[in-house]
């Protein structure tokens, strides 16, 4: 079992959640969050990097918060690595990910990272009706932490 599996599975055990990452690390374990977002556990084999990703769910995305998000791609540290957003083209839906080596993670990364994809999710709602400041205003650290 690699180290993301055991790291992934412990997380899931700390918010009572049964350890279901299997050994087979092509397949990708989503968990439907809340009405605005999932969080998809997955595995590049080919860079033995672990993906955590925060999949926003109406489709498609709304075009302002897209905006927001491409705009300040790559400038949020969450534990040490870069939270990049992005945009699957087929769905014209946003996300947001963070790819840690395999030999690196722990499930320390995943407590921390758990957090702030749930105040971007909130983040997001808010946008949409036009309750949240824009992200480019931010301080960055002080607003997902």
């Amino acid at each position: 079992m690699s180290n993301f599996q055991t790291a992934a599975n412990e997380f899931l055990e700390s918010i009572d959640l049964s350890p279901m990452l299997e050994d087979d690390l092509d397949g990708e374990l989503v968990l439907e969050i809340n009405q605005n977002f999932s969080l998809v556990f997955g595995f590049d084999q080919t860079t033995e990097t672990c993906v955590l990703r925060i999949l926003f769910n109406d489709l498609p995305t709304d075009t302002r918060v897209l905006t927001e998000l491409l705009q300040n791609s790559n400038t949020l540290d969450v534990a040490g690595y870069n939270l990049t957003f992005g945009l699957e083209v087929a769905h014209s839906s946003a996300y947001g990910e963070i790819r840690i080596p395999d030999s690196d993670i722990d499930v320390t990364h995943l407590r921390q990272v758990f957090p702030v994809f749930l105040q971007v999710s909130e983040w997001y709602a808010e946008v949409k009706v036009g309750a949240a400041p824009e992200l480019s205003s931010q301080n960055h650290p002080q607003m997902w932490m």
